[in-house]
């Protein structure tokens, strides 16, 4: 690449996309049929999300019980997504205003709310290689990249579940952002730059986890883009440059914590030293798992985290960081690629907790791209070294690779066919999971198979004696069996829990159904 030129205002001279062409493929063709391939592959693997049904957990609050979204798409259904802030504990315009159009054109039938999550995910996808290749000249390395998040099994929660929409609409606003901002810095003008700013507000109004993004156009500055120096001359301006991108990611930031300020975890219940520990185990995990994605789970239950856990996932952080700021001087995509990962997931990391869980398969969409791109380019570093036969083993082992992991995404599909399997499937590869055997309660409960939602409320109860939901719906399924004495001291308690959490509304309700049991425990007794 040509040296960049201080100023970061002539920008033609600041970075060149000359590469060779035979880098892009023979041709043009063939370029594009490898992103056909690889994209009729993830619709043919994808398809069986079209069969799943809805899954009782952030469906029901999102779309089935959700009485602005099933009016469909109607104007003042349009301004309650605007309004609604902390509704679900989160505020995303778009992501609601998608869920209604849903509605609209599909009624309730999952089928159709899946397919616009796996179109979304195409369209990220594209988006993803197009931007890539844009940036850096390197077709067939973007295609790999856009292979990887495609098809990652780790990638399954954000497409096979409907509720969380907001994953992969904010990622197509996000890769475009990326794409429009590569545009802008290839030739500066006031109406690129409002293209970028318009692109990142919209992602950020589809899930606000894109606050990060003005930071990763800096780690683009540094490379691919070639516009970065370690000065702070250079710095400062490109600081400056994004400044409105930055005020827009505090704003959204702001109005995320105001809206999960019920979701976020009690400092007593989850210390700083707690939270810190979870945080570097889990960026370990997720390094772990983009090279061994076993035994998936939509909950990873949040226990006090190991020691020893803890000291080997920070030398591992330690030992890579190190590594990447060694060989970075030369090799730029390294330190690009690593901050990408550590940085973007940093909103969701849990120094900040909100909810019960450890870490989360959904939270790597978008980071996992930063460890995509040093592995892509680490490859293409090592095959240039290769003799020809030594670049066909190579070749093999990665199709290989891609086989398998292609094989273990269709598996983890198969999971989210409805909530008994997936909530089964996560009681199996964890220890047990309180919510996954709440809400098999829920399902068991639902179905008139009372004996199997008691068994299951009990074993929430059993992880956590305190779940104020679980006793009163297990109250419930005694009720159902006329076992009045076995119901009344857990709704009870659940009153009590209800008002040392301030839940004056469920303990005024809880408190009618202890009125309601108590006679008819009278009577039954007569």
């Amino acid at each position: 690449m040509k040296k960049h030129n201080k100023s970061i205002v002539n920008t033609k001279k600041a970075i060149s996309f000359d590469v060779p062409t035979k880098d892009l493929g023979k041709t043009k063709g063939h370029l594009f049929m490898l992103v056909f391939l690889l994209e009729l592959i993830t619709i043919i693997v994808y398809s069986g999300t079209l069969k799943s049904d809805f899954v009782y957990y952030d469906d029901e609050s999102y779309i089935t019980t959700n009485e602005h979204v099933l009016h469909g798409l109607t104007l003042n259904d349009v301004k309650w997504a605007f309004s609604a802030v902390g509704y679900s504990d989160n505020w995303h315009p778009l992501t609601w205003i998608s869920h209604m159009l849903d509605v609209q054109l599909f009624g309730l039938n999952p089928s159709g709310h899946h397919l616009t999550n796996l179109i979304f995910h195409i369209l990220a996808t594209l988006l993803l290689f197009g931007f890539l290749q844009y940036a850096t000249g390197k077709g067939r390395l973007a295609a790999f990249i856009a292979g990887l998040f495609a098809l990652h099994p780790m990638h399954v929660e954000s497409v096979a579940w409907v509720a969380e929409r907001k994953d992969v609409l904010s990622a197509v606003f996000g890769f475009a952002t990326l794409w429009a901002y590569v545009y802008y810095v290839r030739k500066p003008d006031i109406k690129k730059y409002a293209l970028v700013l318009v692109l990142f507000c919209l992602g950020l109004l589809s899930k606000p986890m894109l606050v990060t993004l003005p930071f990763v156009l800096l780690l683009l500055d540094f490379w691919p883009l070639e516009r970065l120096t370690i000065n702070m001359r250079t710095i400062g301006r490109l600081v400056i440059e994004k400044l409105p991108l930055f005020v827009l990611a505090a704003a959204s930031s702001i109005i995320t914590i105001i809206a999960q300020h019920s979701a976020i975890a009690n400092i007593d219940r989850y210390g700083f030293s707690t939270r810190i520990s979870n945080a570097i185990i889990s960026y370990g995990v997720y390094v772990g798992q983009l090279f061994w994605p076993a035994k998936l789970s939509v909950i990873y239950p949040f226990t006090k985290p190991d020691s020893f856990k803890v000291i080997v996932c920070a030398l591992l952080l330690i030992a890579i960081s190190t590594a990447a700021i060694w060989l970075g001087r030369k090799k730029k995509y390294l330190i690009t690629g690593w901050l990408w990962f550590l940085g973007t997931l940093v909103p969701v990391i849990g120094i900040l907790q909100v909810g019960s869980q450890a870490h989360a398969d959904r939270y790597t969409y978008i980071p996992y791209i930063g460890l995509f791109i040093m592995i892509a380019w680490g490859l293409n570093a090592l095959a240039e070294k290769m003799i020809s036969k030594n670049k066909v083993v190579l070749n093999t082992i990665l199709s290989i690779i891609f086989l398998i992991m292609t094989i273990k995404t269709w598996e983890q599909i198969g999971y989210w066919k409805n909530g008994t399997t997936l909530f089964s499937h996560t009681n199996e590869v964890t220890q047990g999971s309180e919510i996954a055997y709440y809400i098999l309660g829920n399902i068991m409960l639902e179905s008139g198979r009372t004996d199997e939602a008691i068994a299951n409320y009990q074993k929430a109860l059993k992880i956590n004696p305190n779940k104020r939901n679980a006793l009163s719906n297990l109250a419930g399924a005694y009720y159902q069996k006329k076992q009045f004495s076995d119901a009344i001291p857990l709704i009870q308690r659940a009153i009590a829990l209800e008002k040392a959490a301030g839940d004056e509304v469920q303990a005024k309700e809880d408190a009618g159904n202890l009125e309601m049991l108590l006679h008819e425990d009278s009577l039954y007794q007569k």
